[in-house]
């Protein structure tokens, strides 16, 4: 097709067009005016920086960049030596239970077992500093301190042959999620983190004078790790270093204190993925059921106009109950998910249906009084074949919008 025939086709249509391209302006501007007035977050005062150490037998790449991409502030590796005089703490963690997963805190609980070995010197240390090795590392994300329970096996720590400490601990705690990821619901991978630091209470123990080292050789999880709803993928565990651009009130002034401190730090994560079959027969059935008699619809007669206009109300009232039932476990989110936007597309056929149907209403009621049996014939002609367009476009636009909702 020419551009001469376009020119023609679009001159021809412009009183049809010309109120659509106004409404798409509209939309337009309202989206930008939307995204204007969202408030922007603040810059948090501390960051995470992943640490590149010598690989060992555990988790694959794959796990590991996830990890790091998930969690990290910064999307490159920091090569940070560990040198001669700085200790080195190795921490190992196996989990043996995720459970209680609420997503409206969100947050979920944890049992397993934790250990810890480190040299004879880094034991003076401890015993200079009048500090129980059991009580250096804390749960970063830990939500409910009194409900959390560290106990270490055993009245003391044990020597191991090599003559390094070790110690043994079980744990069971409430954990944060800090990274819910909920864009993609319900087709989203879910992480659960379990984030040890250094309690420096002595304010001995920085990133620059000691190091956690992952136990990755050791670590794991156990064989009731799973969560009701999604597949375990996997885990992986590595070091980061955690900066805090605060000194927390200890530089005075005119004090060569940096005004920044750091901290190493190790992440454990087991993530999932919920179940694609699963999440389409429970949330998108009945999305789906709906939306085909919606787009049927239009194959009533068209004198059968009172029957019509009443499907896409009823409709929108059915979408407004089945979007409330999945609403109601998620938390509160200053964006939208896969399925809002799904949604939102089904609202806003459901609103083209009614307003194809109050036309053809008023076509029809406009024709039966004053027009003949010929004149409505082509009315009913000319309304159904409008109609079949209009079928046309619902699927192309379900189709298209729903890869839309995916990219955006």
């Amino acid at each position: 097709m020419t551009r001469a025939p376009i020119l023609a086709l679009l001159h021809r249509h412009r009183r049809r067009l010309l109120p659509l391209a106004a409404l798409c302006l509209v939309l337009l501007l309202g989206w930008h005016t939307l995204q204007w007035l969202e408030p922007q977050a603040i810059a948090p005062s501390d960051q995470l920086i992943a640490q590149a150490l010598p690989r060992e037998r555990g988790p694959a790449d794959a796990a590991l960049k996830e990890l790091r991409r998930t969690y990290a502030s910064s999307a490159e590796l920091e090569h940070t030596p560990i040198g001669a005089d700085v200790d080195t703490m190795r921490v190992g963690l196996f989990v043996t239970n995720n459970y209680s997963i609420d997503m409206a805190v969100p947050m979920y609980a944890s049992d397993g077992l934790l250990w810890t070995s480190w040299s004879p010197a880094l034991q003076a240390k401890f015993e200079a500093a009048g500090m129980e090795p059991t009580r250096l590392l804390v749960f970063v994300n830990n939500v409910e301190g009194w409900d959390s329970r560290l106990t270490p096996v055993g009245d003391a720590p044990m020597r191991l042959a090599n003559g390094d400490y070790y110690q043994l601990i079980t744990y069971s705690t409430k954990l944060s999620i800090e990274h819910l990821g909920l864009h993609h619901f319900p087709f989203q991978r879910m992480h659960l983190p379990i984030a040890l630091e250094v309690n420096d209470e002595s304010d001995q123990f920085r990133f620059e004078k000691l190091r956690l080292i992952p136990d990755l050789a050791d670590s794991g999880v156990g064989h009731a790790i799973d969560v009701n709803g999604f597949i375990t993928r996997g885990w992986s565990m590595a070091e980061f270093r955690h900066i805090y651009d605060s000194d927390f009130g200890l530089r005075e002034d005119n004090s060569t204190r940096p005004a920044s401190v750091s901290y190493s730090q190790i992440l454990f994560d087991v993530f999932y993925a919920r179940s694609v079959k699963a999440s389409v027969w429970s949330l998108f059935q009945p999305l789906v059921v709906v939306m085909a008699i919606v787009i049927l619809s239009p194959s009533l007669s068209s004198r059968l106009w009172d029957v019509r206009i009443a499907l896409p109300a009823t409709a929108v009232l059915t979408l407004v109950f089945l979007q409330a039932s999945y609403r109601n476990v998620l938390p509160q989110l200053p964006y939208l998910t896969f399925i809002d936007r799904i949604y939102s597309l089904a609202y806003a056929l459901c609103l083209a249906c009614f307003a194809l149907y109050v036309w053809a209403a008023n076509r029809l009621n406009h024709a039966i009084p004053h027009g003949t049996a010929e004149q409505r014939a082509v009315i009913e002609a000319e309304i159904n074949r409008v109609d079949r367009r209009f079928q046309i476009g619902c699927l192309l636009a379900l189709s298209i919008g729903s890869v839309l909702c995916w990219l955006l």
